[in-house]
């Protein structure tokens, strides 16, 4: 059966790496190519299905040190092969930090686990660019090692072991087939990382094609005209798949169905005449198909690398130029690697060892990365120096209303000259994307699927036992604040509420969320309760803080008069029920991740600093302002804390400005407690 199937087979990898290929140039006509590891899991799906049935049916068992042998030469010499020199180019590119994280996740890709370290750190590859891991892609190949490995003894279990019970066998793969389609559905819902990189929630698109394999002696007898036209119909609707389907298409479930149900109607035309065969069957498609592997393998860590490297973004036809030349080195890898360890016959004529040169490969594939990312000064420090320059505004406990001018600004932000980068910087470049503010934990900071918010009161920080409170309320750049207020919570005697959620602000908008691929409803919906909770605590003030770029449903940014618009009503609404509100302007956002950049400039850190010009945002703090104006309640801009008239310094002293591409650093906001706490006792008379 598999043998009739080969050249179908093939060309219908061309398709799959093909459309990859493209997705990954960022061709938009290719926006849905990511439907092409779909193609190829009901591919392995039902050529491992087939291998297993044939061999059970020729020989009346299976094999399985040879076939896990074939899977060690067929996969890994090539695998680690790029995985090493993707490792060292790496090194070679990428600023110390980046590269201790690329180097862990290949380790990861080395011992086959790298899917579900993308799951754990959230990771979307829909909405990915060219800034990601260089080993992404292994993420995919992990899922199909995990696959191999429990697969064929879970099909030969069904098979039985006296007589092939081929109706048990069916049965018992669409069992676990429907059993991981219901998981998909759930965690793309919720956990749309966990359904993306997981085994579980992908084995369905396996097991339909493991049961085509099964039931193709069925389905053979079938008219000839009937399975060609099958065959025509699941090529459209994988086209279709790839064209009309882009990042915000909810995935892989139920969506994935469709490339996978197409690709399963291909393969059971069966080379029916004037069926899909006719074009499948060329020799560019079966040649395209054979590399398949090697090409799938060596076009990604060139697109994130050369793009590095040259300081810039390319355009699709410049990546579809890095993809060609990528291409060459596969097909090199492919007749000098590839092939002399699959097909030849010293390395097959025992299994032992292939067994060895697995496990060596895989020593060397985790062993090589750790290694040199043990190399790597990830916090390497400036001058050894006992201690950085002091910020240049002195004691901030001392700031009282009364005596500082209106809008208080830090000094000495803009560079008299090179600035290195301090020997005890606070956090260490390392640790401070780890070092989050006290109120992500114990849940009060609502999560992705949050509804409601946590009990206000367990949620308290600052002088707990306090009579004045102060709530802050909005997302995770309200949430940079906490570790502001927490401090300037115990020194004024003020209990500090944290009201946030993650990507939702407290402005009364419609907006997307990547990671669900779609809109938003759970932070509507945490938004009104959260109101409604402010209104029955009544607090003394409610501090209102976002980041300064949220996307609309048209997956575009924003407009500032929506923005505005739902500003207005969330602080008329809180003010319509006797709360005062202080709205908190927005704080730049480097873009670029500020940990790993400055570890590439220990010299001297200015080429991380932002321009002023470009990185404060001015037009929404104008409309907050505005807003804020309108409604009779104070507007607070924290520009003059973060820039200064040229450049918003990365660094401030000791102190690491941002933990990330936008959060300040815990250490850096609670140092700013003082002077945010002037601005709230200025603005709210009970709070002096």
């Amino acid at each position: 059966m598999v043998d009739g199937h080969r050249k179908d087979i093939e060309g219908l990898r061309a398709v799959a790496v093909t459309v990859v290929l493209l997705y990954h140039c960022r061709f938009d006509v290719a926006a849905g190519g990511y439907v092409g590891v779909d193609v190829f899991f009901a591919l392995s799906g039902f050529l491992m299905t087939g291998l297993l049935l044939a061999e059970r049916t020729r020989t009346g068992g299976v094999a399985f040190r040879q076939f896990y042998a074939r899977r060690v030469r067929r996969l890994l010499p090539a695998s680690v092969l790029v995985l090493v020199l993707t490792t060292v180019a790496s090194l070679l590119v990428l600023y110390p930090l980046e590269f201790r994280s690329a180097a862990r996740g290949a380790a990861a890709a080395g011992a086959y686990v790298v899917n579900y370290r993308f799951a754990v750190e959230g990771a979307d590859y829909l909405g990915a660019q060219v800034a990601e891991s260089p080993v992404l892609h292994y993420w995919s190949l992990s899922v199909e090692e995990q696959f191999y490995v429990l697969w064929p003894v879970f099909v030969v279990l069904l098979l039985g072991s006296t007589r092939i019970r081929l109706r048990r066998a069916v049965a018992g793969v669409a069992v676990a087939g429907v059993a991981s389609f219901v998981l998909a559905m759930v965690l793309t819902g919720t956990s749309q990382p966990w359904a993306f990189f997981s085994l579980p929630t992908r084995v369905w698109e396996f097991a339909v094609g493991g049961a085509a394999a099964l039931l193709w002696a069925r389905v053979r007898e079938r008219a000839p005209r009937t399975r060609a036209a099958l065959g025509w119909a699941g090529i459209a609707v994988v086209v279709a798949s790839v064209v009309l389907m882009d990042a915000t298409t909810p995935f892989p479930a139920p969506w994935a169905l469709l490339p996978v149900l197409g690709t399963t109607a291909a393969l059971l035309a069966g080379g029916a005449p004037r069926g899909p065969a006719l074009v499948l069957d060329l020799p560019p498609f079966q040649w395209v198909g054979n590399r398949s592997y090697s090409l799938y393998l060596w076009h990604w860590p060139p697109l994130v690398l050369v793009p590095v490297a040259l300081g810039r973004t390319l355009s699709p036809w410049e990546n579809l130029g890095v993809v060609l030349v990528a291409s060459v080195a596969a097909v090199v890898a492919y007749r000098f690697v590839e092939q002399p360890l699959r097909r030849g016959t010293w390395w097959s004529a025992r299994p032992l060892r292939a067994g060895v040169l697995g496990v060596a490969l895989t020593a060397v594939a985790v062993l090589v990365p750790v290694g040199l990312s043990a190399t790597a000064r990830a916090d390497a420090g400036g001058p050894a120096a006992a201690a950085s320059t002091t910020p240049a505004h002195g004691t901030l406990d001392q700031l009282d209303p009364g005596t500082v001018p209106q809008g208080v600004r830090v000094d000495g932000l803009d560079r008299a000259g090179p600035a290195p980068l301090p020997a005890n910087l606070t956090p260490t470049a390392e640790r401070a994307g780890e070092e989050l503010p006290a109120n992500y934990a114990g849940g009060c900071n609502a999560g992705l699927n949050a509804t409601v918010p946590a009990p206000l009161q367990r949620c308290a920080l600052g002088d707990r036992a306090a009579s004045r409170t102060v709530a802050v309320f909005g997302d995770s750049h309200a949430a940079q604040w906490v570790p502001a207020l927490e401090a300037e919570g115990r020194a004024q005697g003020w209990k500090v509420v944290p009201v946030t959620k993650s990507g939702c602000p407290s402005v009364d908008v419609v907006n997307w969320n990547s990671r669900l691929a779609r809109r938003y409803r759970e932070c509507e919906t945490w938004r009104s309760a959260a109101v409604d909770e402010l209104v029955r605590l009544r607090p003394d003030v409610v501090v209102v803080a976002n980041r300064a770029a949220y996307k609309g449903l048209d997956q575009q940014p924003l407009p500032v008069a929506d923005y505005a618009r739902g500003l207005a009503a969330t602080v008329d609404r809180l003010r319509r029920a006797g709360v005062d509100v202080v709205v908190l302007g927005p704080t730049p956002e480097p873009g670029d991740v500020v940990p790993a950049c400055v570890t590439g400039h220990t010299d001297d850190v200015r080429p991380c600093d932002l321009p002023t010009g470009t990185a404060a945002p001015r037009d929404l703090s104008r409309a907050e302002a505005g807003v804020a104006r309108a409604a009779g309640v104070p507007f607070v801009d924290p520009t003059s804390w973060l820039c200064g008239t040229e450049v918003c310094p990365v660094v401030v002293g000791q102190f690491l400005v941002y933990r990330d591409d936008s959060h300040l650093s815990v250490p850096f906001a609670r140092w700013l407690g003082p002077v945010l706490g002037l601005e709230l006792r200025r603005a709210v008379p009970a709070l002096r």
